[in-house]
């Protein structure tokens, strides 16, 4: 089973580069394009596109590989409904604004790579996701200038934390079990 690298090991090669995004940002982003629909894109592909070197064409090998780790990671780990899909944020250890604030770039990225990816929900079939888009959108928001570093900041945190990471499970599974049923339905039309 393959793991996440260490997220300051991905923020020093971000870091390195003009840092679009923070690695928070581009965990949600990958998320947000895997679920969107785009799990079976060639890994060659992805290469191609430049995904893995989010800007920064210097990267070394090691680098390279460092990035390409968090990508293989969470693509396995949310294509395989494994429930050890976790939001790349910082570590418990981090104060608490950080990880707030980390989270917060990490819906804006699910949302952007989920809108990028072309996701698309329909009213009829994908209530739950709606609703799911919805908390994300609202999670996005958070105010971590506005948390004190308390007991019960930190429990709120871990819940609205493992909610995301539950509402992102929900979205992959209603966007591939629709589309799966659907790609079924038309090889039955034409075999």
């Amino acid at each position: 089973m393959m793991k996440y690298p260490k997220y300051q090991e991905v923020n020093e090669i971000l870091g390195q580069g003009s840092q679009l995004m923070t690695p928070a940002e581009a965990h949600g982003l990958l998320a947000g394009i895997l679920c969107a629909g785009l799990k079976n894109i060639e890994d060659d592909a992805w290469e191609e596109s430049g995904f893995f070197t989010l800007g920064n064409e210097q990267l070394s090998q090691v680098q390279l590989s460092i990035l390409k780790q968090l990508f293989f990671t969470t693509r396995e780990k949310i294509t395989h409904m494994d429930f050890d899909f976790q939001l790349f944020l910082p570590d418990d250890d981090t104060p608490l604004k950080e990880r707030a604030k980390a989270f917060g770039c990490w819906c804006q990225g699910f949302l952007s790579g989920f809108g990028i990816a072309g996701g698309q929900l329909d009213e009829t079939k994908h209530f739950d996701s709606i609703e799911a888009v919805h908390r994300i959108s609202d999670a996005a928001q958070i105010d971590y200038n506005s948390l004190d570093v308390s007991e019960a900041d930190e429990v709120s945190f871990v819940e609205v934390t493992e909610y995301v990471r539950m509402a992102v499970l929900i979205i992959f599974s209603d966007m591939h079990t629709t589309t799966d049923d659907t790609d079924k339905e038309t090889n039955k039309k034409y075999h």
